[in-house]
């Protein structure tokens, strides 16, 4: 069974910043790897190259020895997954609690760009 592996990638990511790692090696998809860019932008991680063999390198980023982010995780789950419309994202967005990651028909937007383009979508996960 192949499993979850954008919540096996977070899992690591989050495992990598308790343990103060510098990088983490982890399986990758194309969701992934698109999640991955999604945090390079945002300035979450330093960066990330192909490894080969579906295996990606995560360069995690720490500010003043402390991990730039402080929380991250999946919200939809194949099992079950959660839509949200764009005045649903809206809502989440005037809270200010976090980014949000979301699979619109555009492919996957942070929640900001999804919210300017009027876009709503499956959530994937979460980062603080």
């Amino acid at each position: 069974m192949q499993g979850d592996r954008l919540s096996n990638m977070l899992s690591g990511i989050r495992n990598g910043l308790m343990a103060r790692k510098p990088s983490v090696l982890q399986k990758s998809t194309k969701t992934c790897l698109q999640v991955l860019d999604i945090l390079w932008e945002e300035g979450y991680i330093q960066g990330y190259s192909y490894m080969g063999k579906g295996e990606v390198e995560i360069v995690l980023k720490y500010r003043r020895g402390r991990p730039v982010m402080k929380d991250l995780g999946r919200i939809s789950r194949p099992g079950r997954p959660l839509y949200l419309s764009a005045l649903d994202l809206y809502k989440v967005h005037k809270a200010k609690l976090h980014i949000l990651v979301v699979a619109t028909p555009q492919g996957l937007l942070e929640g900001k760009k999804a919210l300017k383009k009027g876009q709503g979508g499956e959530v994937l996960c979460y980062i603080k």
